[in-house]
């Protein structure tokens, strides 16, 4: 009897599950814990705030309308926006369920203006309210776009380094740039520079590479709003690169190089004088530089008598003149015993090489009849027509059928003074 008792008494889960009455009884239940849960959840208002990172983009409603463009010192802006909806709907909201645009419909004039920014929702299907957002607004500048191109110019001071050295000319990667942005500012722009300055300068002895910032150079502007591309290879760049070379500081003498020498020339017949004939240099230690050539002179620039030539001392190869001078003066002196002699040639007589295939050279004029020729007074006699040959290129290039004539004369102690030329007209053969 006993027995039977506790068989009543022990629960039965396959018998819970199989009856129906307990089923039901569960089933319903587990129903009204779910549907309570779900509605607490879903009844909820939640807020929830996103970031979005949005690119400043206007359209091109104010370029088309007003011939303006917009300029901002930052591409993108990031906005703070703050949801509240329905928890589950909320939940599922991202950057791309809104919409922003930037509101230009009251721009009319140039000058920094605050562009509004609007949010909406982008998808139908979610429902939420957009309660706030941070930043509201962007600021920028309406103006008419302008570019210029400006040269660099590098600040440094030569006095930096030790005793014994000097800094040459620095060498840039950017010698100029071109500066994009609103007309009102562009206008105001007088040109760029680089400050140079070198860390542990006193010990510097070989030459130093860094990076400087471009600094823009005028009144007035706002600089954030400008765009800077190097002139070389149109990139966006704020820093140009710097070679600086150190020099040892040295004296030169200063020499002038004559080409296209007589072989036979009499050594006397020449007498060149440089002034200054020595100058305070910079050159590098390993550049092995003895002198300081002024310049090369083409004896067929020299006349009967003598000429004074005229350098720049800041194109000198591979040196830096120290000292204060605006140019270095070559005077050419010709020994008086040599005069000038008119040889009048005929310009049937020029050789043309280098005519096109299946075309006919004819020389229509020439510069001058006669060919200027310096010689002694004593070889004057024999410098006739005979002693000069004429030639031109067809082959090189020339502008309006003018060939330059090279005459070559067969007398080594004397020169052919001046250039010649002649108008050659090319005729297709039939």
């Amino acid at each position: 009897m006993e027995e039977n008792k506790k068989a009543k008494s022990k629960f039965n889960v396959k018998k819970l599950i199989t009856n129906d009455k307990y089923l039901i009884i569960l089933s319903l239940a587990l129903a009204i814990i779910i549907w309570t849960v779900t509605s607490i959840n879903v009844g909820v208002d939640q807020e929830k705030t996103i970031k979005v990172e949005v690119p400043i983009k206007l359209g091109n409603q104010v370029a088309d309308n007003l011939g303006m463009q917009f300029y901002s010192s930052q591409e993108t802006v990031q906005i703070s926006v703050k949801l509240r909806g329905a928890k589950y709907m909320v939940g599922q909201v991202n950057e791309e369920d809104l919409k922003i645009n930037f509101d230009t419909s009251a721009v009319s004039k140039t000058g920094e203006q605050a562009i509004p920014i609007l949010i909406s929702s982008a998808n139908d299907r979610l429902e939420f309210n957009i309660e706030d957002y941070y930043p509201t607004q962007v600021n920028g500048y309406f103006d008419v776009s302008e570019t210029k191109t400006v040269d660099v110019t590098a600040n440094y001071n030569r006095d930096f380094v030790p005793k014994g050295y000097t800094v040459g000319k620095p060498i840039m990667t950017d010698e100029q740039i071109v500066v994009t942005g609103p007309k009102t500012y562009v206008d105001k722009v007088q040109g760029a520079a680089v400050n140079i300055s070198v860390p542990n300068a006193e010990k510097l002895t070989e030459q130093y590479k860094g990076e400087y910032p471009i600094e823009i150079i005028g009144d007035g502007i706002e600089y954030k709003y400008l765009t800077l591309k190097s002139k070389t290879n149109d990139v966006q760049i704020d820093k140009i690169g710097v070679t600086l070379p150190v020099l040892k500081v040295c004296k030169l003498p200063v020499v002038a190089k004559l080409e296209g020498t007589p072989a036979n020339l009499d050594p006397n017949a020449i007498t060149i004088t440089c002034k200054p004939d020595i100058i305070n240099a910079g050159i590098l230690d390993t550049a092995g530089i003895q002198e300081a050539t002024a310049g090369v002179i083409n004896f067929n620039e020299i006349p009967a008598g003598g000429k004074t030539f005229y350098f720049d001392p800041s194109t000198l190869n591979g040196i830096t003149v120290l000292d204060d001078i605006e140019s270095i003066e070559v005077k050419v002196d010709v020994n008086k015993d040599y005069i000038e002699k008119d040889v009048y040639v005929d310009m049937k007589d020029i050789e043309l090489v280098g005519v096109p295939d299946g075309y006919k050279a004819v020389v229509k004029s020439m510069s001058s009849d006669a060919i200027s020729v310096i010689t002694n007074a004593d070889n004057v006699s024999s410098i006739k027509s005979s002693s000069i040959s004429m030639k031109c290129d067809l082959s090189k290039s020339s502008s309006n059928n003018v060939y330059t004539v090279d005459v070559v004369l067969n007398d080594k102690s004397s020169w052919v003074y001046s250039t010649y030329t002649a108008v050659i007209e090319l005729k297709q053969e039939k």
